[in-house]
């Protein structure tokens, strides 16, 4: 499965829940890299997931370019 922002902090959240995470706080997806994700309990018992993501890669798409230009119209 490719990692998917929404996706990833559910599971982790549900993992978190059904007391699968232990007592850890930093955990690191590989799928896409490194990703570390920390988790964070406050005072009242609240859960934060917090994650970093890798930077977008863009590319140059010359076909997309063509089929674009074929739709404009002067």
């Amino acid at each position: 499965m490719n990692l998917g922002g929404h996706g990833t902090i559910a599971v982790i959240y549900a993992m978190k829940a059904k007391e699968k995470l232990g007592d850890k706080t930093e955990l690191s997806i590989e799928k896409a890299g490194i990703l570390p994700i920390k988790l964070h309990s406050h005072s009242n018992e609240e859960l934060y997931i917090s994650k970093k993501q890798a930077a977008p890669q863009f590319s140059r798409i010359q076909w997309l370019k063509a089929r674009i230009g074929t739709f404009h119209r002067n």
